[in-house]
């Protein structure tokens, strides 16, 4: 038989052996040692069942009625539970609705941070009119209560009635915080006087003469006009001024070489910083006023011209003279890049000769897909305006990709070889290439001369006009130079018809027996091919 004990010290209990009684044990939970006699066994309880009574109190709590007495009265409450509860209220926010709350409340926040901060002096809303303030404020106020009202879907009540302070906080900041002017040097704001610089006449911005002369100190160009004194006509006419009242000074360098290139003077343009820009003056060309304000335009856009002393006041822009970053470097040069067109057709506006060929040449190596028209145009207007040799052989190289079919092109570049003929200079064989190409009615005329100084270097150009260049052939047959005569009928078995047969078969008896056999040769291929 087995008793329950209790150990004295940890209130453990354990069931051992009856025959233990009256020895010591030890405890195995806290191996606390007693003597097992009355005091640690365990009484056992009075046990009752349903029905009886047996300690006092019980009488409070109730028991179920039996079958054969239903209605019998009870002593407690019977619990009364709510039904009326909506899921909506007990069910958590989603991770979205989450994040469009917290959302909404931060740029309620924001909006009230902006309407304290930012109206300070030198903050983000410095010179902003309240109207304007309080439609940013609004905006702002509308996207929050949108988020808020998303997130909060099943409790929108609550999330409104919290976002609803903040949000007049920040409507009413916007409406009643001080607008902080950026003052004039004198320290003074002025509205009115602010209105009136607003619609001020343009008229009035037009300086005088002699405030010009001040500002730019025309003493240094009265010099240079003195210098001119024993010169025919007017010494003033000499000289010519282009003022840019601000620029930067580390574009001097590439207007000074443009401006002597266009007036093709042989002394640089005087260059004279005066306050935050500078004065440019031209001296020696004789040039008209009207072609001083062309060259102006080049870098800078023209707002006031002064006839009386030749002076061009100049807004310079910075964009005119394509500054290259890395950024608009790779747009430059690669083909693939979308900007690479529209950025090298900027490239030919600009005042630099060596970045305008940099441009031709990487055009010249792809396909006209895009500004045909306005690059074509740009190049011709190059190749007639400057006078450079290498710029004029890459453009005209390029234009055998770009020129279109209108005849333009063809007239242009003609125009301009019969000049450079004109004038004895080389012509770049480029030049002569693209009139061939085009089958230029001039292009003989052109290009005779040279084929007749060099026939081997320009024998191939020649075959290349076709029967066109075949009088001219004629023509050389009866020559006393041996090398342009035989060139001339190496030429003629290319291009010639059957009307040069008789020219040729005369010549047979006059000639070494060398340019007896190519006659021969030459005669037989055309009359195998008429």
């Amino acid at each position: 038989m087995s008793l329950r004990i209790q150990c004295p010290s940890c209130d453990r209990q354990f069931k051992v052996s009856e025959d233990l009684k009256g020895r010591t044990v030890e405890c195995g939970a806290c191996e606390h040692r007693f003597k097992l006699d009355d005091e640690v066994v365990v009484q056992k309880r009075d046990k009752f069942y349903p029905g009886e009574q047996a300690k006092k109190g019980l009488e409070r709590y109730g028991s179920a009625p039996s079958a054969a007495d239903a209605s019998a009265p009870v002593k407690f409450q019977v619990a009364d539970y709510n039904q009326t509860s909506d899921v909506a209220n007990v069910t958590p926010m989603s991770p979205q609705e989450w994040f469009s709350t917290m959302m909404g409340g931060c740029i309620l926040v924001s909006s009230i941070l902006i309407g304290i901060w930012g109206a300070q002096p030198g903050g983000l809303l410095q010179d902003m009119e309240v109207l304007r303030r309080a439609v940013l404020a609004g905006f702002m106020v509308f996207v929050a209560v949108f988020l808020i009202a998303y997130g909060c879907g099943h409790r929108r009540k609550k999330g409104l009635m919290l976002g609803l302070p903040l949000a007049t906080a920040a409507i009413s900041l916007a409406l009643f915080m001080p607008v902080h002017r950026t003052l004039p040097e004198d320290g003074n704001y002025d509205p009115e006087k602010e209105k009136k610089e607003a619609v001020v006449d343009p008229t009035e911005l037009r300086k005088s003469n002699d405030k010009v002369k001040e500002l730019i100190r025309f003493a240094t160009v009265e010099r240079a006009i003195a210098a001119h004194k024993d010169d025919p006509g007017d010494p003033a006419d000499y000289v010519s001024v282009i003022w840019v009242p601000v620029m930067e000074e580390r574009y001097k360098f590439q207007i000074l070489r443009y401006l002597q290139r266009k007036t093709a003077s042989h002394d640089r343009p005087g260059f004279y910083p005066r306050g935050d820009g500078a004065i440019f003056v031209i001296d020696g060309p004789k040039i008209t006023i009207a072609e001083v304000v062309k060259l102006a335009q080049r870098f800078g856009r023209v707002v006031e011209v002064y006839h009386d002393i030749r002076v061009v006041e100049v807004v310079f822009e910075d964009e005119r003279m394509g500054n290259t970053s890395e950024t608009t470097l790779t747009d430059l040069t690669n083909i693939q890049h979308p900007a690479f067109y529209d950025r090298n057709r900027r490239e030919l506006k600009h005042i630099d000769l060596e970045r305008v060929k940099g441009a031709v040449r990487r055009l010249s190596t792809v396909e006209p897909t895009r500004f045909r028209v306005e690059i074509s145009r740009l190049m011709l207007d190059l190749l007639d305006e400057e006078d450079d040799a290498e710029l004029r052989e890459v453009i005209c190289k390029a234009l055998q990709t770009w020129a279109g079919e209108d005849g333009e092109a063809d007239a242009v570049v003609a125009m301009v070889a019969r000049r450079m003929q004109k004038r004895e200079e080389r012509l770049p064989r480029s030049m002569m290439e693209f009139l061939v190409q085009r089958k230029s009615p001039e292009a003989v005329a052109i290009l005779e001369p040279r084929w007749v100084a060099k026939p081997i270097d320009w024998e191939p150009l020649m075959v290349g006009i076709g029967p066109a260049a075949e009088d001219a052939m004629l023509r050389h047959l009866n020559g006393d130079e041996r090398g342009l005569q035989q060139s001339a009928i190496r030429i003629l078995k290319r291009i010639g018809t059957e009307r040069c047969l008789g020219p040729l078969k005369a010549l047979g008896d006059n000639v070494d027996d060398e340019t007896k056999l190519l006659l021969k040769e030459v005669i037989e291929s055309i009359e195998r091919n008429p």
